[in-house]
């Protein structure tokens, strides 16, 4: 036998014995990139798009400045691609034995693996960071793409809130209802009877905020409010293993409402039937002294009840109401200031 062959061989078997022996460490080494390669090279599409393209916004150029400014991020994820891909054809037991066996492919790719994370392991966190403030700002302009009848809010820095057909972004276009509304006084209070409306209304407020404040559309022909922290006391449900009933979760909400209103920042507060968990005397004895204290020149305050003393307060009093038609209610869902203060003045 030549002695070119037994070198070979012992060559090879001696590759396949060190590539046996580091197995289970390289195994531990490749585990995160494996099975990454197609989804990194979607990464790399979206790279790409974000590098080559042109932007009149200073925020987005910023933002593709901080790609840029640094190393080839698209040429970077590729390469971690192929290393991917190369993990991959490890996997297969006839591969793994001769690519090992004849090049110890094994330790190859941990070398390639190796440097690049230290050439690029700094940065990737950045990378990734921008990527999902594109993202979420592609989640917010998709409202506008996709035709809904959405609106870009106005924002000012002093106190207002105003809106015209403010529709729930949950509920099918072709059912919701819209609402016009402005807020003059810190403090509103909607009555109404179940199911006429009154916790969706406030729901809408709150959304369309939510959405207003992260720089998105909103779902009305127009909306003006100001920066605003939202608190709010809706859905409150009891905890047994923390030993926290209904009443007592909505207390711990209220509280902190009114902890944080000695901040003197701007908030709304959105209270859904408060304190409907304890009787009649002790729930208006508490709306009171809870209105009283967040009845605040830089807060607006939503509270729904259906304690009608309540609206004997000389606040901006709404209501929801129903109508009976062939011996079935029906709900409009539309919200109406209350004017008869002076009939239930005398109801009273």
């Amino acid at each position: 036998m030549p002695y070119s062959q037994v070198i070979l061989e012992i060559g090879v078997v001696f590759q396949l014995c060190l590539a046996f022996l580091f197995y289970g460490k390289h195994q531990k080494i490749f585990e995160p990139i494996s099975y990454l390669s197609t989804g990194l090279e979607s990464y790399a599409h979206s790279y790409a798009q974000i590098v080559n393209n042109s932007f009149t916004s200073d925020y987005l150029k910023n933002l593709q400045q901080q790609l840029i400014k640094q190393e080839d991020v698209v040429l970077a994820i590729r390469q971690l691609s192929r290393i991917s891909q190369k993990v991959i054809y490890r996997h297969n037991i006839f591969a793994f034995i001769v690519l090992n066996g004849l090049g110890l492919f094994d330790f190859y790719i941990h070398f390639q693996y190796a440097h690049w994370l230290k050439q690029y392991q700094e940065i990737v966190p950045e990378w990734f960071d921008v990527l999902a403030k594109f993202e979420s700002l592609m989640s917010l302009s998709v409202l506008k793409i996709d035709q809904f009848d959405v609106v870009l809010p106005h924002i000012q820095d002093q106190k207002v809130l105003d809106f015209e057909d403010l529709r729930h972004p949950l509920i099918a276009p072709q059912q919701v209802v819209g609402n016009d509304f402005s807020m003059n006084e810190p403090l509103c209070v909607i009555t109404g009877s179940n199911m006429s409306g009154k916790t969706t209304f406030m729901r809408s407020i709150g959304l369309n905020l939510v959405l207003a404040y992260a720089g998105g559309f909103v779902f009305a022909k127009s909306m003006t409010c100001t920066p605003m922290h939202i608190m709010t006391s809706m859905r409150i449900k009891d905890n047994v293993e923390e030993g926290v009933s209904t009443f007592y979760g909505e207390l711990l909400r209220i509280k902190a409402m009114i902890t944080f209103s000695k901040n003197h920042q701007p908030m709304i507060c959105l209270i859904d039937e408060i304190f409907k968990g304890t009787n009649s005397l002790d729930r208006i004895a508490g709306a009171k002294a809870t209105i009283e204290k967040l009845s605040l020149p830089y807060a607006y305050t939503f509270l729904t009840t259906h304690d009608l003393e309540l609206g004997q307060l000389k606040k901006q009093n709404y209501h929801f109401d129903e109508y009976y038609q062939d011996e079935h209610i029906y709900f409009d869902y539309k919200i109406k200031k209350e004017y008869h203060s002076q009939a239930m003045d005398n109801f009273y």
